[in-house]
């Protein structure tokens, strides 16, 4: 709740593996502006993005899998989407 455009939550933990219903309410009101189901694995870090602006591009949640293991020593990981 109550994230703000640019912000992130930490991981959250899920129940098993299977399909989850996730939406995006924009703050102080009850109506859904973005909606997806999800397929979702047992032990798979996620990050899920919400984009597009609503007028030029529609608005959407782009589910990502997230590779959490360390980098070899003296090198990074950089995502770019």
């Amino acid at each position: 709740q109550n994230v703000l455009f640019g912000q992130f939550t930490e991981y959250l933990t899920l129940g098993p593996a299977g399909s989850y219903t996730v939406e995006v309410l924009p703050t102080g009101t009850t109506t859904v502006a973005i909606r997806a189901t999800l397929d979702l694995a047992n032990n798979t870090d996620y990050t899920v993005l919400a984009v597009g602006d609503g007028g030029n591009q529609p608005l959407a949640l782009l589910p990502l899998v997230d590779n959490n293991t360390a980098p070899p020593a003296g090198q990074v990981k950089v995502r770019v989407v």
